[in-house]
């Protein structure tokens, strides 16, 4: 995973360092996003996929946040969401399928659901979440660690629109 070390260096320095490995992040999140459509599509299940590479500034921003909150001495801020996709289907009965075929074709590092505590009459923000290992990818690997992984979102456009809110 990719961290940056602490105290945090100038904002430039974590911008050129990512700005260096953007390329080969964004065909990793390719790769996969690539795989995840396939999938869908032959499971017929419909649903609409968004991916990001999380920019320089929001990545930054959040590294900071943390290194603020910890509140304990650290060497690096590691982030989980430096890449990201989200999944989002129409129907709650779509979900189940999703998350099988998830789990079927990648490596799941993490698994949570969001929102699970809350009750039958509560509504509230709920998401199912996976960190997948970043799968080899042919060609050149240069700049993508062996523990890189991509946070996977998946929602109904329902809980989809509550999130947004």
């Amino acid at each position: 995973m990719f961290g940056i070390p602490l105290p945090l260096p100038p904002y430039e320095d974590v911008r050129s360092l990512l700005d260096d490995r953007r390329p080969t992040l964004q065909s990793a999140l390719t790769a996969v996003v690539r795989t995840i459509n396939s999938l869908l599509a032959d499971a017929s299940i419909r649903a609409s996929i968004k991916s990001r590479v999380k920019t320089s500034e929001s990545y930054y921003d959040k590294c900071l946040r943390r290194a603020l909150d910890s509140g304990v001495e650290t060497e690096q801020v590691t982030l989980t969401d430096l890449l990201g996709i989200r999944i989002v289907t129409p129907f709650m009965s779509e979900i189940d399928r999703v998350e099988a075929l998830l789990e079927s074709e990648f490596h799941v590092v993490e698994k949570q659901r969001k929102g699970d505590d809350l009750g039958f009459w509560e509504f509230g923000y709920e998401s199912l979440h996976y960190l997948i290992a970043c799968p080899e990818l042919e060609g050149p690997n240069e700049g993508l660690e062996d523990d890189t992984v991509i946070e996977i979102q998946v929602r109904t456009l329902l809980q989809d629109a509550w999130a947004e809110v």
